[in-house]
Order: structure tokens, then C-alpha cells, then sequence
């Protein structure tokens, strides 16, 4: 018998250590789970927000939020979520294809069933890229537009 209590209170300790909950992303203009942005202009700095309801018993708690690539910031709720409120996650994304689309995931680990889930967002960037090459150049600097190298000798056009 005391085994019997002593493995009983064991198992409810151990289950209440890790309580899942159940969630729901809020739907808005662009989407749920996975947000549809449309067009955008290369260079702009996209801020997409996901709202979490949690419709489950137990607080929600996430983790952490981790992006398909470092292009991609995610931040978070990082208080508990109790049952019946909502948290935000925030992912942030600057637009630097031209003519091409993008699609960015993000996993999201938190207290649910599976111990995860994912997030994502999708767009087209127009326009002309920039270089993603920095130049910081003094005032007595040139950019050249072109190099010509023939036998040992630069030839500079501009």
C-alpha cells in the first residue's frame, strides 16, 4: 500500500511537470498559421504578427521561436499564457529578393502535443535589389565600374 501512494504521487508530480495545452493561431487578413503578404517592394522591413489563443487548461508557455534561416527574427510571450488569453509572436523579415518569391517557416516550441509547432509567411519582392556587398568609402575614393587586366596591366573604365 505505501508503494501504491508513493508511485501514485510520483505519477502526478511527473504529469503536472509537464502539462500539455491545446492553442489556436487567430486568423487576420493575411491568414492563420501560415499568412499570405502579397507584394512587396525589396528593402522593406516586414514585421508579421501571429496572435495565440490558448484554449487549453494549463498556462501555454513558449519556449522559444526558431526561424528556417538567420534572414528571419522571431521574438515572443515569454510570460505564461494562461487559459483563455492570448500571446503574440513576432517575426521580422527584410525583403531582399527581386522578382522572386519567398516563403520563411519558423518552428515554435512550446507546452502543446508534439512539443511544437510551425508558423510561416510567403510574398513576391519587387523592384531591384541591393548589392549585399557594404562599401564604406573616404571621400578621395573611386568606384570603378569595370576592370580590364591584358598582360600584367589594369585598365580602368568608368
Amino acid at each position: 500500500m505505501k508503494n501504491f501512494v508513493l508511485l501514485l504521487l510520483l505519477t502526478s508530480i511527473l504529469s503536472s511537470c509537464g502539462s500539455k495545452t491545446t492553442f489556436e493561431i487567430v486568423e487576420d487578413e493575411f491568414g492563420g498559421a501560415q499568412k499570405e503578404l502579397g507584394s512587396h517592394n525589396v528593402g522593406d522591413s516586414l514585421s508579421i504578427l501571429y496572435t495565440v489563443n490558448n484554449t487549453g487548461e494549463n498556462n501555454l508557455l513558449i519556449k522559444r521561436v526558431e526561424p528556417g534561416c538567420s534572414c528571419t527574427v522571431g521574438t515572443f510571450t515569454e510570460d505564461p499564457i494562461e487559459p483563455g488569453q492570448s500571446g503574440e509572436i513576432m517575426l521580422n523579415y527584410n525583403v531582399v529578393l527581386d522578382n522572386d518569391s519567398f516563403q520563411k517557416p519558423a518552428e515554435v516550441f512550446a507546452n502543446v502535443e508534439g512539443g511544437m509547432f510551425e508558423i510561416s509567411f510567403r510574398g513576391y519582392g519587387v523592384g531591384e535589389s541591393t548589392d549585399s556587398v557594404s562599401t564604406n568609402l573616404a571621400a578621395d575614393e573611386v568606384v570603378l565600374d569595370s576592370l580590364t587586366m591584358e598582360n600584367d596591366s589594369v585598365t580602368t573604365n568608368q
